[in-house]
């Protein structure tokens, strides 16, 4: 157990080492280091010194006119400070054209063609008649990183929440972390990245 646990540690160190510099990456970082235009009209819009409207990228995108090179999700935490979220007739389109229709009106029916299209090819044995389907749901939090700290207003409670869909590998360094707050005890990790302080401002 106690090697499983210097593992699990192992990870979680490379973790917070490896979110530290991606986030000082991002910071330096605009959208449009990541924008690929792929028609005069998209090479207009997208340059350095404009501020095109997100819903006219959502829509961009969405019709094959800009790609996105390197890592999508750091696109995504990048886009604040390039685009202009201000509501247009544009948000209006996607809501009503891809929104509904694929979001909104999604059935089972159409998960679990999804699913056995994919199994039929890599575990075919498994592809047999549906007994039971459950959505999966899970808490994220703004950063996708948990969020193991001390209550801010009650410190005698300890919070281990916001696992993003990836806690249960952790769950055992979760729990000696939880404990570590409990007793008192000084962490062997630097535990700043999942401190619920980094959310200050946010509703």
């Amino acid at each position: 157990m106690d090697e499983f646990l210097s593992v699990t540690g192992r990870k979680l160190d490379i973790i917070i080492k490896f979110a530290a510099l991606k986030n000082q990456e991002i910071m330096t970082q605009s959208a449009l280091d990541f924008i690929v235009p792929k028609t005069n009209a998209t090479r207009a819009r997208y340059k350095s010194g404009s501020k095109p409207s997100f819903g006219h990228f959502v829509e961009d995108y969405i019709n094959g006119e800009v790609d996105i090179k390197g890592d999508f999700e750091d696109f995504i935490k990048a886009r604040h400070g390039y685009f202009d979220f201000t509501l247009t007739p544009h948000h209006f389109k996607f809501f009503f054209s891809r929104f509904i229709p694929e979001v909104a009106i999604h059935s089972k029916a159409q998960d679990e063609r999804i699913i056995r299209e994919n199994l039929v090819q890599a575990l075919p044995s498994l592809s047999g008649r549906l007994l039971h389907a459950e959505t999966c749901l899970y808490t994220m939090t703004p950063d996708e990183h948990f969020v193991i700290d001390r209550h801010p207003e009650f410190p005698q409670v300890a919070l281990a929440a916001g696992f993003s869909g990836h806690g249960f590998k952790f769950a055992s360094v979760a729990g000696e972390l939880l404990a570590d707050l409990v007793t008192g005890s000084k962490s062997p990790y630097d535990l700043e990245l999942f401190s619920i302080r980094r959310f200050a401002g946010h509703q």
